[in-house]
């Protein structure tokens, strides 16, 4: 059987407006560095060929601090509602300027997760592109997601032809919905490498020191 060869991708919304933590948690303090250069360092070390980060157009020291690296921003001209928009502003730009194949992966992450590592994004690339049958379902799976213990978590790695439904999700739901009807492939990972969310001052200073 010929395989098509696999690209990948990742689509980091980045548009949210730091409510709970009360300013621009994406350019806080992380090590020598801020969160977002932690972020971008990992994913731009890992086997991912494309990154693209959806912004807000006045975010602009967001943005500057993106351009930093070799990734690509991306400032619709509605700012996104929610992360569901920022998909999909992120899809539709790689649909325009990477021609991507139906079993080319995408990744989709918040991007304030810096505890992510390129070892875990490869890890999950790695499953991916496994070989576990002839049939073409197992060739491209529609779902790869990480499982720490019992739980589920960031990121999702998606079939590119998985993706095409996201647009088509009904206005208030959201991806958690689609994920939870894929059919998966899981890859195990130990319960305390769970990478935990980033949104309120608590949740980012036990971050901080956990990672310095």
């Amino acid at each position: 059987m010929t395989l098509c060869p696999l690209r990948s991708y990742a689509i980091l919304p980045a548009a949210g407006r730091s409510r709970r933590m009360g300013e621009p948690k994406l350019l806080l303090p992380w090590g020598e560095h801020r969160v977002i250069d932690q972020v971008l360092m990992s994913w731009t070390q890992s086997v991912v060929d494309e990154v693209v980060l959806v912004v807000r157009k006045k975010d602009t020291a967001l943005r500057l601090a993106c351009e930093k690296w070799p990734v690509t921003v991306v400032t619709p001209l509605l700012d996104p509602e929610d992360m569901k928009a920022s998909v999909i502003a992120g899809l539709q730009w790689l649909q325009q300027h990477a021609n991507p194949s139906e079993c080319d992966g995408c990744f989709v992450c918040p991007a304030d997760v810096p505890g992510i590592s390129p070892e875990l994004i490869d890890c999950l690339m790695a499953c991916y592109r496994r070989r576990e049958g002839e049939a073409t379902d197992e060739l491209c799976p529609p779902l790869v997601v990480p499982r720490f213990g019992d739980r589920p978590g960031h990121p999702s790695l998606f079939s590119w032809m998985t993706t095409r439904e996201i647009p088509s999700l009904p206005e208030r739901v959201g991806l958690n919905h689609l994920v939870e009807q894929l059919t998966k492939r899981y890859v195990e990972f130990p319960a305390e490498a769970r990478l935990p969310d980033m949104d309120t001052p608590q949740e980012y200073q036990d971050l901080r020191d956990g990672g310095e």
